[in-house]
């Protein structure tokens, strides 16, 4: 008599089946690569080798159910799930053990090539507002973030850098591949420029609006943290007659700009003051007295 459970030689139609699996999963490494990280190959190798392995011995993931003859049921094979759960947590638990070995035993040193941009340009809006860019340009980093802190420099003996405000970010988590982005708001209306045009009138030094932003993040190989510093300057400046003013933000690197809230006698140009950016012995904490909206005399201090 012959054995209803015995698995029949592959025909055409199973043969089939592997090559659309392991298809498949060569797809999915290509998709993985595209994401970044060790983790999603490592896993997709593990869950392509247990298509083959289900093409070839489908019994294992199988769940069998007997004959009745009373019921007039016959012998039947279904999926099982509970094999195919045990083989996707095995898969998941292969794939971590993997890539965390990996990243121990070929450690990429290589150093991330990040910017924040305009690196070499300088860009306008008409409000104030800009939509800047940290970029990579080398390895996979995550956890990016950015601290913003607005400035006043002014040049009396020496340069320094009162802060007006201070906005930190937090880590987005997320991986960066070559040449992807994260945008971030830099906002030099409203409050910013108010305290700025007050700490003008109250020292007529040569003087400078800018923004100071340092971003922090992670080598995705091995999670060592890094950190860069850039110091932009912002002015407005009259274009044309009888049209609104710019402002226009750059860095030291950048098309020059002459600054200053008249655009005159009281200039700090941004090349002149952003090397000094990372000193933090010039770095204090503004505090000037202007006329709020109820024409009442208000302190304002960096928050």
């Amino acid at each position: 008599m012959q054995d209803e459970r015995k698995i029949t030689p592959l025909d055409e139609s199973s043969s089939r089946q592997i090559w659309v699996g392991w298809g498949s999963a060569v797809v999915c490494l290509g998709l993985a690569y595209l994401v970044g990280g060790l983790f999603f190959p490592y896993a997709l190798v593990f869950f392509g080798a247990a298509l083959a392995i289900r093409g070839h011995f489908p019994g294992i993931f199988a769940k069998h159910i007997d004959a009745k003859i009373i019921a007039g049921t016959p012998y039947r094979r279904e999926e099982s799930i509970k094999a195919w759960a045990t083989v996707l947590s095995t898969c998941v638990l292969l794939a971590w053990a993997s890539s965390s070995l990996h990243r121990r035993l070929f450690p990429q040193q290589t150093e991330p090539l990040v910017t924040i941009e305009p690196e070499r340009d300088s860009i306008s809006s008409p409000d104030g507002h800009f939509v800047m860019l940290l970029s990579n340009h080398g390895i996979e980093i995550d956890h990016p973030s950015t601290d913003v802190d607005y400035f006043v420099a002014q040049k009396e003996q020496a340069i320094h850098f009162k802060r007006i405000f201070r906005f930190g970010g937090e880590a987005i988590p997320v991986v960066l591949r070559t040449n992807q982005t994260v945008p971030f708001d830099v906002d030099f209306s409203g409050y910013v420029e108010t305290a700025y045009l007050a700490a003008v009138a109250t020292n007529r030094a040569p003087s400078l609006l800018g923004v100071k932003i340092t971003a922090t993040f992670k080598r995705f190989s091995d999670q060592k943290q890094f950190q860069i510093v850039r110091g932009f300057g912002v002015v407005k400046t009259d274009q044309q007659p009888n049209l609104p003013r710019l402002w226009i933000l750059s860095g030291p690197s950048g098309s020059y700009v002459k600054p200053g809230p008249d655009g005159k006698e009281f200039a700090l140009s941004t090349e002149e003051a952003i090397p000094y950016i990372e000193d933090q012995t010039r770095w204090s904490e503004l505090s000037v007295t202007f006329k709020g909206a109820d024409d009442g005399s208000t302190s304002t201090t960096a928050r």
